[in-house]
């Protein structure tokens, strides 16, 4: 790794991707942690993960800002997905059995207009 620094501002230049940063210490974190560097070095941070959805992030802070459902949020029972679907069936039954009950009204009032 080199690293070029600009003499005018003594600013230091990410060789992968040509930002500014004004210490050494801020490159290194920024080339092993920024997505859009890491992908110009080819290279893929994987060592922070998380355990839910299985999304890495390239710093530790990064994974601790992910928001996602909590495992336990994850989890539906058997019983509440079949309460759910028979829930589900009932509401469609419903606006079935409306449909067919409006389809109804709707052919006696084409009638009663024909005949006229």
């Amino acid at each position: 790794m080199f690293i070029i620094i600009n003499m005018s501002n003594n600013l230091i230049t990410c060789q992968y991707c040509e930002n500014f940063f004004a210490s050494n210490s801020i490159l290194r974190h920024h080339q092993k942690t920024a997505k859009y560097c890491l992908k110009k070095q080819g290279k893929i941070n994987k060592q922070f993960q998380c355990e839910v959805c299985k999304k890495y992030y390239s710093s530790k802070q990064m994974l601790g800002q992910h928001t996602c459902p909590t495992k336990e949020q994850l989890k539906i029972t058997q019983e509440q997905y079949e309460e759910k679907l028979r829930t589900t069936e009932e509401q469609t039954e419903e606006k079935i059995q409306l449909i067919k009950k409006q389809y109804e009204e709707n052919k006696k009032h084409y009638e009663k207009i024909k005949k006229l």
